[in-house]
């Protein structure tokens, strides 16, 4: 049992200096700070994932008035559009 206790002493220690190693370690490369601010970045993202998500289901709904077709590629195109959205044509008035 005697020897069993300066074991467990500096064991004790070298727990003790690990934490401390790693939160000096952490203050000097600022990795707190960094991490907080990737999670803010990813937090926001999904924001603007999820809006832009929502935009792109309502304008699927819009009805779309197809009156004419390129000459180039022969993709449907919007009445008042001046470019073929597929081939980039520039459409005659």
């Amino acid at each position: 049992m005697d020897d069993l206790i300066p074991g467990l002493v500096g064991l004790a220690i070298i727990v003790g200096l690990f934490f401390l190693l790693r939160v000096i370690v952490l203050w000097y490369w600022q990795i707190d700070k960094i991490t907080n601010a990737l999670n803010s970045i990813d937090n926001r993202l999904r924001d603007v994932t999820s809006i832009l998500s929502s935009v792109k289901d309502n304008t699927n709904n819009l009805p779309r008035t197809v009156n004419r077709i390129c000459p180039n590629c022969k993709e449907q195109v919007d009445n008042d559009s001046k470019f073929c959205f597929k081939c980039g044509r520039l459409l005659d008035e």
